[in-house]
């Protein structure tokens, strides 16, 4: 299988994180237009629903501590480049 993002997955993404619990909403700020999606104290946006979905898969893996690593930065600088 391959999924791609476009238009046709937004609505699958609001519908994950709503099952997961998640209030889902989009914002405008001037001629801004992201979503947003909050749980409890968790608050993660980003331009479109699918991105808000990654940082919900992002926190959910990684927890708090989600940034990464020096070493972590290390091996993916020398895997991929700059990313």
């Amino acid at each position: 299988m391959h999924i791609a993002q476009a238009g046709n997955t937004w609505i699958p993404a609001v519908l994950v994180m709503r099952d997961k619990g998640y209030k889902v909403a989009n914002h405008r700020q001037g001629n801004e237009e992201y979503c947003v999606a909050e749980k409890d104290e968790l608050k993660f946006s980003a331009s479109d629903p699918v991105a808000v979905l990654g940082l919900v898969a992002l926190y959910e893996a990684r927890g708090v501590d989600w940034m990464a690593a020096d070493p972590e930065i290390d091996q993916m600088m020398e895997e991929f480049g700059v990313l």
